[in-house]
């Protein structure tokens, strides 16, 4: 199992990008069906590529199909709700997982979305979106999810990195 966390990718792409050791083993550990679940920065992380506030493209894992555009103001910030539209690596379909996002980038992606998300405050739905993409035993989103707010998510996870034993 890997966990890549969030963080500000943006700040060290070039970094990220010159550590070719790293990316081969992500790549490989994918390619074995390793269970990799990535968050915000993760997701970037994961990408195909990534473009930072300057405009440089940075070359990414290339594990999740798609490209990272930083901008200059908060795309998404708040508490949201995600719902599975098919099997995931933290959920089954129709269940759904809480987190907050906080991000400046967006994800272009190349592949569907697997997420139906949403915004609800006192009952109302304020905005929705599709998010979060799977590639294999992989899992990436902008989503921080609280696994102690629904264990299942990490049941579905160790099932999946117990497959690969």
């Amino acid at each position: 199992m890997i966990w890549l966390g969030g963080g500000y990718p943006e700040l060290y792409a070039a970094d990220l990008a010159a550590n070719t050791v790293m990316l081969k083993h992500l790549r490989a550990a994918h390619q074995r069906g390793v269970a990799i679940y990535a968050e915000c920065g993760g997701l970037m992380y994961l990408g195909s590529t990534l473009e930072d506030s300057g405009g440089e493209i940075h070359q990414m894992a290339n594990i999740i199909p798609g490209h990272s555009k930083m901008g200059k103001r908060l795309t998404r910030f708040g508490y949201c709700e995600a719902q599975a539209m098919q099997p995931t690596l933290l959920a089954a379909p129709g269940e759904i997982v809480r987190g907050h996002e906080f991000h400046y980038s967006d994800f272009i992606p190349e592949t569907p979305a697997v997420m139906a998300c949403r915004k609800v405050r006192d009952g109302r739905v304020l905005q929705e979106w599709t998010g979060g993409w799977q590639t294999g035993n992989t899992f990436a989103s902008y989503l921080h999810v609280h696994f102690a707010q629904r264990p299942e998510m990490l049941q579905h996870w160790l099932a999946a990195a117990r497959r690969v034993l």
